[in-house]
């Protein structure tokens, strides 16, 4: 059973990440920019005799390197952008102990890039390990105690910084992207979105050819409750019905709100004969429940599972026209792609 609210705080999660789709891009361009940065200082410090540290520069040019020229073909990228960003880091640490303190100005870009390069959590892990990593070095280069805890403090507070920036942006593209999904009254997913879950789903379905279903339900005599009760009371039974739905689902089920009265109801992993047994689970559910005051409703619905060679418009035809049926039948009754109909008493 599922919790509305927390169905729409998964989803949410579950459907953000607008970081993630930019990582790779973001990663390109700051290869490009490292090479051209760190290139000068690698030449400079071979010129120099400083050997170690030119060989480091060196190594961090080749990742970055490597990883741009496959990112520029679009193909798989060799080596994980954790590895350079360890590299660049220990470059950083040898920096600061082959030369001294000033070296440690490259850390705090490189720790705010890594929250836009990496997931959040692998760059806490790497921004922890660069905190201890190079307080050790500031101290083992002679500085003093507070010079060390200024060191420490600075990168604490630059991690601490970018995590409430990146926790700020997700909050916000939540609610940006549940405001374009998700129907303000019933809380359910919109009409907008339910083409493209249904596309994602099709895709699916052709290329795992696993079993998905559709269920269109609609609320008998609904303008009769608007017109008896107003639309006040209308409003309470719709999102009173979407509540009794997502506490019937499971955590991959989705619901769309048509429109109205009529809700889509999408079944991952699903079979026609389960799909209708949970459409009658839910008219038996609804008809039982007292929804507004001591009023009952009841509701008509069709089951289909969807067929690959079916564009969106075609499985949406044949649906509607199952629910019709059940409506013509009677009403308070579920009708399937392959049976005739269960009955309500």
């Amino acid at each position: 059973m599922n919790d509305p609210d927390t169905i729409q705080q998964r989803s949410s999660h579950r459907i953000f990440d607008i970081i993630a789709q930019y990582r790779e891009q973001v990663f390109y361009k700051l290869s490009i920019a490292g090479i051209i940065l760190i290139l000068p200082f690698a030449v400079s410090n071979l010129m120099k005799g400083e050997n170690l540290l030119a060989t480091f520069n060196f190594l961090v040019i080749l990742i970055l390197l490597i990883d741009a020229i496959y990112r520029h073909f679009r193909r798989k990228l060799p080596i994980a952008p954790a590895i350079a960003f360890i590299a660049i880091i220990l470059n950083i640490s040898l920096i600061i102990i082959e030369i001294n303190l000033i070296g440690i100005l490259w850390i705090y870009p490189t720790i705010i890039l890594m929250f836009f390069v990496l997931t959040r959590k692998t760059a806490n892990i790497i921004g922890i390990i660069s905190i201890i990593l190079i307080t050790g070095m500031a101290y083992y280069s002679e500085q003093s105690i507070e010079a060390t805890t200024r060191v420490l403090a600075s990168m604490l507070l630059t991690v601490i910084f970018v995590n409430m920036i990146v926790k700020i942006i997700v909050e916000l593209q939540n609610k940006l992207r549940d405001s374009s999904i998700i129907d303000e009254l019933t809380q359910a997913y919109n009409r907008r979105y339910l083409n493209d879950a249904l596309e994602n789903a099709i895709a699916r379905l052709k290329r795992y050819d696993n079993n998905i279903s559709l269920i269109l339900l609609d609320i008998d005599h609904f303008k009769k409750i608007n017109d008896t009760f107003g639309h006040s009371a209308g409003d309470h039974v719709l999102k009173e019905l979407v509540q009794v739905i997502w506490g019937t689902l499971r955590t991959i089920d989705m619901v769309f709100r048509m429109g109205g009265e009529e809700f889509i109801i999408l079944l991952p992993e699903t079979a026609l004969s389960n799909a209708t047994r949970v459409a009658e689970k839910l008219r038996l559910k609804i008809q039982e429940k007292p929804i507004f005051n001591s009023t009952k409703v009841t509701i008509s619905a069709g089951v289909i599972q969807l067929d690959k060679s079916e564009s969106i418009d075609e499985l949406m035809k044949r649906v509607d026209e199952l629910l019709y049926k059940a409506k013509n039948s009677g009403r308070n009754r579920i009708c399937s792609g392959s049976e005739s109909g269960v009955n309500a008493n």
